[in-house]
């Protein structure tokens, strides 16, 4: 097997008291399910080299024998050890299972926890931002209202991105034609339109991704042209804040938003081993590979698996942002999640 980039992981291979005539099937057998490690921890970038101790030897009893693993991550030790009386390859893959299924559980807790920020980073920036939206609306300031959406971008950002190339997978919409800024302008422009009429129930992230939703729709419809939100907005002074957007660009909230990252499979299906056909490809390609097999759904299964499992809303959230009964968002979460799994035993 090739490991098919350039990611590292320190290692320390101890075989103590083995046999000469089975060290050299052990070392293979190691490699081979180091290489399953660095796989499954190319699936998600760290910050510093992990760092794995394999020790195999006789226990008390020598008739049995134990294989003790440590690996070491940013933010974690994993440590499993496998027993067998059938001798020390077996002991040694026991231990190398455990592993790997402890490091899926670490790698789909990262990137859930990952997918929380929208809930928990910008809990400071949206605080009580429903009175000072009231206000900018009183005060007829549009500067101020789009700039005080400014928390919500990243998450829309996300969306939009998705959105647009499921479009053009569906050749629904021109490669280039329609661009992410096209999509928020609109969403912020609409927001600022009709914010007296927003439902009140309906928390503000997730009204403004029903709006997203409707102009894909139209798009989806028709070709929608788009008017640049700078020029809807006036170079005035924004209220209340010491940064002042330079309205001489189109898209003067841009540089401020993170840059999307690509899907993973366990993404979408949270706890499952990646196919054999998306384990050794790199990150890029996979992302296309799981945009293409998204697009094979219906948009209601598209838009709720998504929002389910890459955004991070839950089924209430998804409800109000939907209008669709809580059965059938739950539903609809899993026949999605059934179309990807056999999308993608069967399409790669």
């Amino acid at each position: 097997m090739q490991v098919t980039n350039d990611f590292k992981i320190k290692q320390l291979i101890n075989l103590n008291k083995v046999p000469e005539d089975l060290q050299e099937e052990l070392q293979v057998e190691a490699k081979e399910q180091i290489n399953q490690v660095i796989q499954r921890l190319k699936r998600w970038p760290l910050d510093s080299s992990p760092a794995l101790y394999l020790n195999v030897h006789n226990t008390d009893n020598l008739n049995q024998w134990e294989a003790h693993i440590i690996l070491t991550l940013p933010s974690e030790i994993i440590s499993v050890q496998g027993r067998s009386w059938e001798g020390p390859l077996h002991s040694l893959k026991e231990a190398f299972g455990d592993l790997l299924g402890q490091l899926n559980r670490y790698i789909t807790e990262k990137r859930q926890s990952k997918n929380q920020l929208r809930k928990g980073v910008d809990k400071k920036g949206k605080k009580n931002i429903g009175s000072r939206l009231d206000q900018a609306v009183h005060d007829k300031e549009k500067n101020t209202f789009i700039f005080l959406l400014k928390p919500y971008l990243d998450g829309l950002r996300k969306i939009a991105s998705r959105e647009i190339r499921n479009l053009e997978i569906q050749e629904h919409l021109q490669i280039a034609t329609v661009s992410i800024e096209d999509l928020i302008n609109e969403t912020l422009l609409i927001a600022w339109r009709d914010y007296r009429q927003r439902p009140k129930d309906t928390h503000l992230d997730q009204w403004l991704v029903q709006i997203l939703f409707q102009i894909i729709k139209k798009i989806a419809s028709k070709e929608k042209k788009f008017v640049p939100l700078s020029e809807a907005l006036k170079p005035n002074q924004i209220k209340d804040f010491s940064y002042e957007p330079n309205f001489d660009s189109d898209q003067w909230w841009w540089s401020k938003i993170e840059t999307t990252e690509g899907i993973l499979v366990e993404d979408l299906l949270p706890g499952e081993e990646a196919p054999e056909s998306l384990r050794y490809i790199e990150q890029k390609e996979e992302n296309n590979r799981l945009m293409e097999t998204l697009s094979l759904l219906s948009k209601d299964e598209r838009q709720i698996l998504s929002l389910f499992a890459l955004d991070g809303y839950d089924i209430a959230e998804i409800v109000k942002i939907t209008n669709m009964p809580i059965k059938k968002i739950k539903d609809t979460i899993e026949r999605a999640k059934n179309k990807i799994r056999e999308l993608l035993t069967n399409r790669y």
